[in-house]
């Protein structure tokens, strides 16, 4: 029974992302189904807090709100800043658990954020500075993606993400 019940939670994850994911015609439904977000977020916080890593659910719900970023769906720029916070956090990038291709789906949405709304960093300078103090802390990481041919580091993957935020934000708030 338990099988089923972390199937059907899994299902629904994908269910609820492909909702939000469906809404990106019309405005009046993007404000209603962006509410649906933090839910997603605390859906897959729960499977990740059972050591459940669940690739596609995850990347999914990653893929999901990239797309909702990068069409400007200005309804979910509430739970942006609440989004970083918890990709920078103990439970996510911090996860010493967690598989480093989840990782860098992580620091995706960290620069996907950086390029396309840029004032959640610069209006933000204490949450641009608790993200540039993870990626220092994941830049030391040399951990070896196993699961890829190519022996790319989690370090690695920081410098490209650092590379983008030098690009997208203006220097005096990156260098401060």
């Amino acid at each position: 029974m338990k099988e089923d019940s972390l199937e059907l939670q899994k299902e629904t994850i994908k269910c609820l992302s492909i909702i939000i994911e469906s809404s990106v015609e019309d405005e009046e439904l993007q404000k209603t189904f962006s509410e649906l977000v933090p839910i997603v977020i605390t859906a897959i916080d729960a499977l990740i807090g059972n050591n459940c890593f669940e690739e596609d659910v995850i990347y999914q719900v990653l893929e999901t709100i990239c797309s909702q970023i990068e069409i400007e769906n200005r309804s979910i720029d509430r739970y942006i800043p609440d989004i970083v916070k918890y990709i920078i956090g103990d439970r996510y990038l911090l996860n010493k658990n967690l598989p480093i291709s989840m990782k860098e789906s992580g620091l995706e949405i960290l620069t996907i954020i950086s390029d396309y709304r840029r004032p959640i960093y610069t209006k933000n300078i204490q949450l641009l500075t608790q993200v540039l103090q993870t990626m220092f802390v994941l830049g030391m990481d040399k951990t070896v993606d196993e699961t890829k041919d190519t022996q790319e580091t989690l370090s690695e993957c920081v410098m490209f993400a650092f590379q983008s935020f030098s690009r997208d934000l203006p220097k005096k708030k990156f260098w401060p």
